[in-house]
């Protein structure tokens, strides 16, 4: 898939990294507590006005990318601290785009609030990826190609029915690039092989759009319980809109608050189409995809990182 990450060559040196593998160095709870340390000790000292909601976004962060970096980068002993900086960084950078992603799909409260929050982030991500080129162009990157998939999905409508394959790949160039991005830092930053950083970057993409489905997934049926929902053109939509016959009148509903009427339309389609199987089956090849090349890596990266890595599939 395009949205795979250009691996990057070891950290200063040539073919022979991944050897010198530091058992004790796995980052538990406490490390990704450094992690969060950096990114709430920064956020308290931004503006007032802007305190209170950039530690609410903060709390909401995943951690995936910083575990992701860390359970990679520590593989070696170096310059740790400067690491969790990193991973910090990659978390901050998670934290605006979808900050921003949410504003594009915002019912009400404070854009412009949010807008400066995503900034920050931003701001964040560089000021935190300090003097580390690779760092840097692969957020530029990831940044560039979030721009470029959110014109194109930004407006429901242009959301065609049949086009599940097509937003698959949007996932991919978009929100499941970061996570390919923090696998391939990590083993940058530990000077793996470029064979297994490349491994590690297909096996971060895999993770992410498996990832960012369930989320979707997860979302698009408690949305489903509410009074006025709204209709989200996102996977689970696209794949409706597919598959019904009504697509010409559910179309029209991306992307809007329903009323009771368009609520029931849409209750009775997805009864009678029953999406979840089939995302579940989407869901499933992309953690199976992700498996697979972690596998790759058994016999050349310590067990205990990959026990951890290949947790996270599931």
């Amino acid at each position: 898939m395009k949205g795979k990450i250009i691996p990057l060559n070891p950290r200063g040196q040539g073919e022979q990294g991944g050897s010198a593998v530091n058992e004790s160095a796995l980052p538990e709870a406490k490390l990704i507590q450094e992690v969060e340390q950096i990114i709430w000790k920064t956020a308290s000292r931004a503006p007032a006005a802007l305190r209170e909601r950039l530690i609410a976004i903060a709390e909401k962060g995943e951690r995936h990318c910083p575990t992701l970096f860390l359970l990679i980068a520590l593989l070696r002993q170096i310059e740790p601290r400067q690491a969790y900086r990193l991973g910090a960084s990659l978390e901050a950078l998670h934290l605006a785009l979808k900050t921003h992603r949410e504003i594009m799909e915002a019912d009400g409260g404070s854009i412009k609030e949010e807008i400066l929050c995503g900034d920050f982030f931003f701001g964040l991500a560089l000021t935190l990826a300090g003097n580390q080129p690779p760092v840097i162009q692969g957020m530029s990157e990831v940044i560039t190609r979030f721009v470029d998939c959110s014109i194109d999905t930004s407006e429901g409508p242009a959301v065609l029915p049949g086009q599940c394959k097509n937003y698959l790949q949007k996932l991919c160039d978009g929100m499941a690039s970061i996570y390919a991005l923090s696998c391939t830092l990590g083993a940058w930053y530990a000077g793996l092989k470029t064979w297994q950083n490349e491994a590690l970057s297909f096996y971060g993409l895999y993770l992410g759009i498996g990832l960012q489905i369930r989320r979707e997934v997860d979302e698009f049926y408690d949305c489903l319980r509410e009074k006025q929902p709204v209709f989200r053109a996102r996977l689970p939509a696209i794949y409706l809109l597919g598959e019904s016959p009504l697509r010409q009148k559910l179309a029209p509903l991306l992307n809007k608050r329903l009323s009771e009427r368009e609520r029931v339309l849409l209750l009775q389609e997805v009864k009678r189409l029953d999406p979840r199987a089939y995302l579940d089956r989407v869901i499933g090849n992309c953690f199976s995809k992700s498996a697979h090349f972690i596998g790759l890596l058994d016999e050349s990266v310590d067990q205990k990182t990959l026990s951890s890595l290949k947790s996270l599939i599931s």
